[in-house]
């Protein structure tokens, strides 16, 4: 029995519903309640998957699921410290990227305010100055001049190819 539901869903669907209809008129009143009892069942088990609150039943195995909801997925052995591994260098890299352009943001801060008292500080002056005080608020010590130093053979070594800003 077609109901006010199916014949929506089937204009909602479009007009190409010949072989449908005629598999439906095939069936005797019978074959189609078994069939609407079955169609509704899995609907049901669909929504209910959909809401964590399955049933799902394997007879030919003797195993029966109830409410099945994955939590975790758990790797041993080397697929676990090859995942470790992995996951540990992308955050590593992730920090180090977001390291870097916060001490950007401040060396161009510190150039702002470098401006306001006429001084003029180039953005690898400023950054180097970020990066001896971060230095030394973590080590308890620093070398003046020494990351200016890196800079500068770095840009020898590199070239024009140098990834800090430029003024």
């Amino acid at each position: 029995m077609v109901t006010e539901h199916h014949v929506s869903k089937k204009e909602k669907a479009g007009k190409n519903w010949e072989k449908v209809t005629a598999v439906l008129g095939k069936l005797d009143k019978k074959q189609k309640e078994d069939l609407e009892e079955a169609v509704a069942k899995r609907s049901n088990q669909v929504r209910d998957s959909r809401n964590g609150k399955a049933a799902i039943e394997l007879r030919q195995f003797g195993i029966e699921f109830t409410r099945l909801t994955l939590i975790s997925i758990k790797s041993e052995g080397e697929t676990a410290k090859a995942a470790d591994l992995k996951a540990k260098e992308i955050q590593e890299r992730r920090s180090e990227l977001f390291e870097n352009e916060t001490d950007i943001l401040l060396a161009k801060q510190l150039i702002i305010e470098s401006r306001k008292n006429d001084e003029h500080l180039t953005t690898k002056k400023a950054y180097g100055i970020i990066r001896e005080f971060k230095l030394a608020q973590t080590r308890g010590y620093v070398v003046p001049g020494l990351i200016e130093t890196i800079g500068n053979l770095a840009e020898k070594i590199v070239g024009s190819k140098s990834t800090l800003p430029r003024n």
